[in-house]
């Protein structure tokens, strides 16, 4: 499963709350699409200062002294990645299956909505960084690519119910 956002949406957070919950986080932020298959960069997860009392079981988990970066935009940045939790960092392409377009609705109940593949082309696309290779064909791939999986908005409200909906729709208990 893929969950794109806009900047500011939320998708660490939330990523890093699912991570809690138990399940199998391989990537944030970057992901490289070839051949209907993606693969997560290996990058840590850069988490705002203003996100950890969202996430209370992990702020008490993580280790005191973490690394962590400063913009101008975004302010304290903590880095974070699954070993931190004893969770491996399993790096490998894999078939897509499902591509979640997340929308802030903090304060709100989470909700999934259906979605048509052109309407998830149209949100995904502006996230989209062309190849640096200047590859031809790589909007074929993505669009290709979203045909063949899933599609979902999810507005997402507090975090709790946010996993129990993801879980709802991939049958997990």
């Amino acid at each position: 499963m893929l969950i794109v956002a806009p900047k500011h949406a939320g998708k660490t957070t939330f990523i890093l709350h699912l991570l809690s919950a138990g399940f199998a986080i391989t990537g944030d932020e970057l992901v490289l699409l070839r051949d209907r298959e993606v693969i997560a960069f290996p990058r840590k997860f850069y988490l705002r200062d203003g996100s950890l009392p969202l996430l209370p079981g992990l702020a008490a988990a993580l280790p005191r002294h973490l690394p962590f970066v400063t913009t101008p935009a975004d302010g304290r940045l903590v880095a974070v990645d699954p070993t931190v939790f004893g969770r491996p960092w399993r790096i490998a392409p894999a078939p897509l299956a499902a591509i979640l377009y997340l929308e802030p609705g903090h304060g709100g109940p989470t909700r999934v909505l259906s979605s048509g593949k052109l309407d998830i082309i149209g949100r995904v696309l502006p996230q989209c960084t062309p190849p640096q290779s200047g590859r031809p064909g790589w909007v074929a791939d993505l669009c290709g690519t979203i045909n063949g999986a899933e599609t979902a908005l999810l507005q997402i409200g507090d975090l709790a119910s946010a996993t129990n909906v993801l879980r709802g729709m991939l049958g997990v208990k």
